[in-house]
């Protein structure tokens, strides 16, 4: 009887110090956070236009965590995607060279980020060969030739040019850059390409 009795004393001590505990917490435990791990790559600029071959933008990259946490101390690499349009080196930065579009990656274990990069070259100068035409008498032609190029002297292959004379009646010129003495007299031949344009003087004399 005495041994029930001590039993049941320490299985109300038990329990009454086992609900006071419980009410001494505020809720049930959070589980543990996985530690931080790189998620994501922000790149930036993330589209860029080059108009020139050798053009350069320079590319910076941030590593976050899967909490959207910068991740600290992390370096990456660059690739490129292999094709002739831009290169990348190891600090981010893309040289144009090549006209089309390039997809640059920036990789930090298994995270990765990308820039789009186009490069579409803008004439800046119109080159006409010979510089300098200079017609002894009515009749005589010569051949023309325009080479547009970019801000960096690199050509634009392809590039569409309209040729013009300031004094047709003197100096005629076809579509293709053929250049006619028609009378004596000066004119000032003119390819233009885009906003780019190149000039010459013609000069026809009397052929006497």
């Amino acid at each position: 009887m005495i041994r029930s009795v001590l039993a049941a004393g320490a299985l109300t001590i038990f329990l009454a110090l086992s609900a006071f505990a419980a009410c001494g917490k505020d809720g049930p435990t959070e589980p543990a956070r996985d530690p931080p791990a790189p998620a994501r790559i922000a790149v930036s600029p993330q589209d860029t236009t080059l108009y020139a071959i050798g053009e350069r933008v320079q590319l910076e990259a941030v590593v976050f965590d899967q909490y959207d946490n910068v991740f600290p101390g992390a370096t990456v690499t660059w690739k490129g995607d292999g094709n002739s349009v831009a290169s990348v080196i190891a600090t981010g930065l893309v040289t144009a060279i090549g006209n089309g579009t390039a997809l640059i990656t920036a990789v930090y274990a298994g995270a990765t980020g990308t820039a789009t990069v186009v490069v579409q070259q803008r004439a800046s100068w119109v080159r006409i060969e010979p510089y300098k035409v200079e017609f002894g008498e009515v009749g005589e032609f010569v051949q023309l030739t325009a080479r547009v190029v970019d801000r960096f002297n690199h050509e634009i292959r392809g590039a569409e040019v309209t040729w013009s004379s300031s004094h047709p009646a003197v100096v005629g010129v076809t579509i293709d850059g053929r250049v006619r003495a028609l009378q004596p007299g000066e004119a000032r031949i003119t390819a233009t390409s885009g906003r780019a344009t190149g000039s010459i003087v013609v000069t026809v004399g009397s052929g006497s």
